[in-house]
């Protein structure tokens, strides 16, 4: 029972960290999203972070997650922080994204300014003998390079 409920415990410390370690804002340019600073880990502002400043931090972010107040993370509530954490990045990443190609500022990205960067690199992997011309034996070599190293991860 006790290594159960410190299981659950240490579980939940590890996804609160991670689920919430960057919901905080600054000017970092990070598609991925931003990072805490400094200045907001340095509570009292006398240039040193201090283990209770750490703490009080990972205290907050607790607190955001734990909507009920009760003291204690229910799965809706880290489902909650996970799924909203996950919506503020893909809404950063669309941001990074628009920023770096809306190149006529309309809101909207068109073919042209979608690029073909990654096609061109993919045609360019694919067509081995530079033909200009992706034949079906380079198609299959390809594929299997591709797949064999998605697998080689497993």
């Amino acid at each position: 029972m006790h290594r159960t409920v410190l299981t659950i415990s240490l579980s939940a410390a590890i996804f609160t960290a991670i689920a919430t370690q960057g919901f905080a804002t600054n000017d970092h340019k990070d598609p991925a999203g931003p990072r805490q600073s400094f200045e907001e880990l340095d509570a009292n502002a006398d240039g040193l972070i201090s283990p209770e400043e750490m703490q009080a931090k990972r205290a907050d972010r607790f607190a955001q997650a734990d909507t009920d107040g009760d003291g204690a993370l229910t799965p809706a509530e880290m489902e909650a922080r996970a799924t909203a954490g996950a919506k503020n990045l893909r809404n950063r990443m669309l941001d990074h994204i628009f920023a770096k190609r809306d190149t006529d500022g309309d809101g909207r990205l068109t073919l042209a300014e979608m690029g073909e960067g990654r096609t061109d690199r993919l045609f360019a992997a694919t067509d081995t003998d530079k033909d200009g011309l992706i034949s079906q034996p380079e198609f299959d070599t390809f594929v299997e390079k591709r797949h064999a190293k998605r697998h080689k991860a497993e």
